[in-house]
């Protein structure tokens, strides 16, 4: 078994000498065919014996390559009609060049049009079979990924021209792990062993679905746990190591890449998770905004949509109401509308916020006789964001009928009657990041509920439950 193993262990040694034998037979195989073509225009005995040369050369460079070839064959992981048509292109070149040789040497007398076809199918041969290899290597794409879209287009593959337009990396929510991190970095450093053509260790890496199936020796990751997960034990092992990917001299993936797939795994290596649901350390952040100029900061509503001007009609009908308007900002069409506080609303006045309704995503009402029917008019606003409709006569009832503001990150419930019952359900707020409700009817117990079932919701409950806590410790 020892003996097996150690000549097994030969065989992949010389047969990793391949790549650099097969480049013999490929040089002297094209001079020879270049030399040929120059004969035909100045025939002298010189130039056949350096046709000979080269020739003879280039069969023998065929046969060691070829046989080099064969043993690195034995690794496994190649696609198999891809890795039979090279192998016996390079075998058919070995030997159409060792009888090319014989032919111009004069061991095989053939008229001179059968060794200029001999030598055209020695080229013919090398540069089919060559491409192949690189399909093994690299993979289908590698000749056509930087080629001019006009080539790639005549060569067939214009679908790999179809430039993507960049991502823009500017909001949590909307960059996925997995898609816009770490897959690129196993493309870059992974898939070239990993793909249709060569799935070294069983394992293919150009679709989650095979990801997840993971190699030969089964899964690839453990969820939860980089260190338990096979891809990390191998891209973390010493250079030295035969079990250390990426291997045949590849570059290794640095410091921050192996950080990051870490990082992806110990969190759950979800593939649909964006970055927003994802925890993420000081040490990852940095990476991803220093290195990477992904932002993990959580944008606001109005920092990432886009909306059409108001008309002058409509902004003048919100004046004439006694509405305070304003953009948001110089860039931004976005309206920040407010009522001064005191004023009683009436339905007509609160309607005429509909006109605004593409724009508003501000709207500030305090202390403005808000009634609960009038929420619904509020419930219409599909752009708000921010709501302060503190310190008016709306009870639970009123406060049902606010189910469409799914963008909403704000709401000042201050001073209203809202009770416990208002505070079971917030899904119908996917957004809401702060909520105030001092002065209410809710219990402290339905807030530490509410804390519970949406962490990440700042509930604001004033200084009513400090006091009320530091009377019962008295």
């Amino acid at each position: 078994m020892d003996l097996l193993l150690l000549e097994s262990n030969i065989g992949l040694f010389l047969g990793r000498f391949h790549p650099l034998l097969v480049h013999l037979p490929i040089g002297f195989i094209l001079l020879a065919f270049l030399l040929q073509l120059l004969s035909r225009k100045s025939p002298s005995p010189g130039m056949d014996k350096a046709i000979v040369f080269s020739l003879g050369i280039g069969a023998l460079g065929a046969v060691f390559a070829a046989g080099a070839g064969w043993l690195l064959a034995n690794e496994g992981g190649y696609d198999d009609k891809t890795l039979f048509l090279h192998r016996w292109m390079g075998i058919g070149l070995a030997i159409l060049a060792t009888v090319g040789w014989a032919m111009k040497s004069g061991r095989w007398s053939v008229r001179p049009s059968v060794f200029n076809s001999t030598l055209v199918g020695c080229v013919a041969l090398m540069l089919f079979g060559g491409h192949l290899g690189g399909n093994l290597t690299h993979g289908e794409q590698y000749l056509w990924e930087d080629a001019p879209a006009s080539i790639a287009a005549l060569a067939g593959h214009a679908q790999a021209m179809d430039a993507e337009e960049p991502t823009a990396f500017n909001n949590p929510d909307s960059t996925l792990v997995y898609t816009h991190i770490i897959q690129p970095v196993m493309e870059n450093k992974c898939v070239e062993c990993h793909n249709e053509n060569k799935t070294k260790g069983g394992l293919l890496m150009t679709s989650v679905e095979a990801l997840q199936k993971g190699g030969a020796g089964g899964p690839v990751l453990v969820s939860g746990n980089a260190k338990d997960s096979e891809i990390f034990k191998r891209i973390t092992l010493p250079h030295s190591s035969r079990k250390y990917m990426p291997t045949d001299g590849r570059p290794p993936l640095d410091y921050k890449e192996i950080q990051l797939i870490k990082w992806w795994i110990d969190e759950g290596a979800s593939f649909e998770a964006a970055l927003s649901a994802m925890d993420i350390p000081r040490h990852i952040k940095e990476i991803l905004e220093d290195d990477y100029q992904i932002s993990t900061t959580q944008k606001s509503y109005v920092e990432t949509a886009e909306v059409p001007q108001i008309d002058a009609s409509s902004l003048q009908a919100l004046k004439a109401q006694g509405y305070t308007v304003s953009r948001i900002a110089a860039n931004n069409n976005f309206l920040d509308v407010s009522l001064p506080p005191g004023k009683a609303m009436s339905k007509e006045q609160l309607e005429v916020l509909l006109k605004a309704k593409n724009q508003l995503t501000w709207l500030n009402l305090s202390r403005s006789g808000l009634l609960n029917d009038h929420l619904e008019i509020i419930n219409q606003l599909p752009h708000l964001s921010r709501l302060n409709i503190s310190q008016n006569a709306i009870d639970d009832e009123g406060f049902q009928k606010l189910q469409n503001l799914d963008k909403l990150e704000y709401l000042n419930l201050y001073g209203t009657r809202v009770t416990d019952a208002s505070m079971q359900d917030f899904s119908r707020f996917p957004q809401l990041r702060r909520l105030y409700v001092w002065q209410t009817e809710v219990s402290e117990a339905a807030l530490e509920s509410l804390r519970e079932k949406w962490p990440d919701l700042d509930v604001q409950a004033g200084l009513s439950f400090a006091q009320k806590e530091a009377s019962a410790e008295e």
